[in-house]
């Protein structure tokens, strides 16, 4: 399963999402009327709903390997990050052999080993491909598609904040009139500090295009990577917004002082993209879901939505970004190196936490229970962070 394919399932669940299929109850089953339907399908049975269709997805094997029997295989898909395979295989499969998979900063593709040139970059090792008919599910409408932080010695960095005229804080503004003072208060220090730390994004995104570009990265992920820090711009508007309306005065970043010294070694540089992207952005993702599935203020779902479908685009890119790095350096050295940072981060992202919930008002406008924050980011610790990287360090 890709690491799209297990993001997408993770927010659908957080975001409780009705859509049949696409990951059931909350426990991930699916009933056994739905399930029917969808084997029917295989037959030319009709679709239980909106978004159901039968189509080809793959399983990688070794050169010359056998496929896996239908029933065992873990169909794989091309593209959207919002189509997810059902578990259902409808027929044997038809094999390609001597097969390579290109990273092409948009999620990759298949090409035949003699037809790709020796200069081309973010190539695997040859292998076969398997394809199988199965049941996939096409979320018709997505909600989905915090952020990046700017580091120094391991600490944010972010600019002042200043009370200034409307530049920052022109998005439109959530309506707080029904709210308490100290409702007004906790939410604006919120909004707030999730704007400095958007805005630090930009910059965060900046000097990751300047490491990509010292080790000769592909043109697709310079330009994804541009891409996401224009993304974090409008993020941090749409946060200074929601943060003046609560603090009923525009507000804006002052001038930041962005620290010279960054990483300059390869492997410091995966392991920051480590922590910072594959794992922040993805848990950015899913906290932001767990926000949007109670929040009821118009303004802040907006924002929200814009959240998580982007860094939900981000995460994606950073571990695209990270195999890249290790199809450069596929020491043993750098694979332990990211081992350690996977072993220490464990602990911090799946503890309980104990303390006081959030207000009714304060959920509709984007605050979380600390305890329900804490097991969405546990959540998707074990069902995307920890399996995608087992993926990934497993292909070296």
């Amino acid at each position: 399963m890709s690491f799209e394919d297990r993001l997408t399932r993770t927010l659908l669940s957080v975001l409780g999402a009705t859509a049949m299929g696409c990951v059931g109850a909350t426990d991930g089953t699916t009933d056994s009327a739905t399930t029917d339907a969808l084997e029917a399908m295989c037959d030319g049975g009709p679709p239980p709903a909106e978004g159901y269709n039968v189509r080809e997805g793959f399983v990688e094997v070794a050169l010359g390997a056998d496929c896996p029997p239908a029933d065992q295989a873990e169909l794989s898909y091309y593209g959207c990050s919002h189509t997810t395979w059902q578990g259902i295989v409808c027929a044997e499969p038809r094999k390609e052999e001597n097969m390579v998979f290109v990273d092409d900063g948009y999620g990759g593709h298949h090409a035949s080993a003699t037809t790709v040139t020796t200069a081309t970059t973010g190539v695997s090792e040859p292998l076969d491909l398997c394809w199988y008919e199965g049941v996939f599910f096409t979320d018709p409408d997505p909600t989905y598609t915090c952020g990046r932080p700017l580091l120094h010695e391991g600490r944010p960095v972010v600019a002042p904040v200043a009370t200034r005229s409307s530049a920052w804080s022109d998005a439109l503004g959530a309506d707080a009139s029904d709210l308490r003072p100290e409702e007004r208060e906790r939410l604006a220090d919120f909004w707030l500090d999730a704007a400095v730390m958007e805005h630090a994004s930009v910059a965060s995104f900046a000097r990751v295009s300047l490491d990509l570009m010292r080790f000769g990265a592909p043109p697709e992920l310079l330009a994804a990577t541009h891409r996401a820090a224009m993304d974090e711009v409008e993020h941090a508007r749409l946060c200074f917004a929601l943060a003046g309306a609560y603090r009923g005065e525009p507000v804006g970043p002052g001038p930041l002082e962005v620290p010279s010294a960054g990483a300059t070694t390869l492997r410091e540089v995966a392991v920051a993209l480590l922590r910072e992207g594959c794992i922040g952005e993805t848990l950015a993702a899913v906290d932001a879901a767990a926000r949007l599935a109670n929040a009821r203020d118009p303004a802040v779902r907006r924002a929200l939505e814009v959240v998580v479908r982007d860094e939900s685009e981000h995460a994606a890119l950073a571990w695209r970004t990270l195999r890249w790095l290790l199809r450069v350096d596929p020491s043993a050295e750098l694979r332990d190196a990211l081992a350690d940072v996977i072993a220490s981060e464990a602990t911090r992202w799946t503890q309980e936490v104990d303390a006081d919930p959030a207000s009714d008002a304060e959920r509709a406008h984007g605050l979380l229970d600390p305890a329900r924050r804490a097991d969405a980011l546990a959540r998707a610790w074990h069902e995307v962070v920890a399996p995608s990287w087992d993926a990934l360090a497993a292909r070296g």
